[in-house]
């Protein structure tokens, strides 16, 4: 019996198998260059030198390495009185108005790295999957468990939610059905490795934070 990997072919945890599909490595790399087109530029500050020129550069964040570094920035920006102090050497951004215009830059940087990710989940569930979205009413069950649930009218939207839904088991799951598209796709394994590794350490900075509960409007933190 040969139990090597079928290439074409994912296995859930629950032991459903996946046909794959190929992503066009040119149309990924052509979601990455309109991405990085609507992420806003990084909001700048102007000083001035000797001879009484002027010269813009770009304002520094801090190095944000845990969660709850993460957790004291934002307090920070959002000029929190129990915030941590930040010095020049930390980050130039130091007055009201830079820091609503962080924020502001935060905000729609977000929101164009998470459209992106969107359009990128989308591909991989449309073309990565072979699978058709079946008709043995997944989605009346689905509505019988929960009347809120909202499912998607648009084809890809709806064949998205039905593989997160009732195929896949977690997060991790779906990283590792990505990886296998991307493998079969031939995106090469260290770009794979890669894509692993931002995405576990994406799913650790959001459990992280998200355990950070603010204790009362003074701001102190627990665990």
């Amino acid at each position: 019996m040969n139990d090597e990997p079928i290439l074409n072919q994912f296995v859930t945890s629950a032991g459903r198998k996946i046909k794959l599909g190929l992503v066009s490595i040119f149309r990924l790399e052509q979601l990455r260059v309109a991405a990085e087109k609507n992420v806003p530029p990084i909001p700048s500050y102007t000083v001035e030198i000797a001879g009484g020129a002027k010269q813009t550069f770009q304002h520094a964040a801090p190095k944000m390495p845990t969660p709850i570094d993460e957790v004291n920035w934002m307090n920070y920006l959002n000029e929190r009185p129990d915030s941590r102090i930040y010095d020049g050497n930390e980050t130039t951004i130091q007055t009201h108005e830079q820091r609503v215009e962080w924020l502001d830059y935060l905000d729609k940087k977000n929101a164009a790295e998470a459209d992106a990710t969107h359009r990128q989940e989308l591909l991989f569930y449309w073309k990565g999957i072979s699978d058709e979205v079946p008709n043995d009413g997944w989605e009346q069950d689905q509505l019988e468990d929960d009347p809120s649930i909202v499912i998607p009218t648009d084809k890809r939207e709806r064949k998205m939610h039905w593989v997160k839904t009732e195929l896949l088991g977690s997060p991790q799951e779906q990283m590792g059905l990505f990886a296998a598209i991307m493998r079969l796709s031939g995106v090469a394994d260290e770009e794979v490795e890669a894509a692993e590794a931002s995405f576990q350490d994406q799913v650790r900075r959001t459990r992280g934070t998200a355990a950070l509960k603010p204790e009362s409007e003074t701001g102190q933190l627990v665990a």
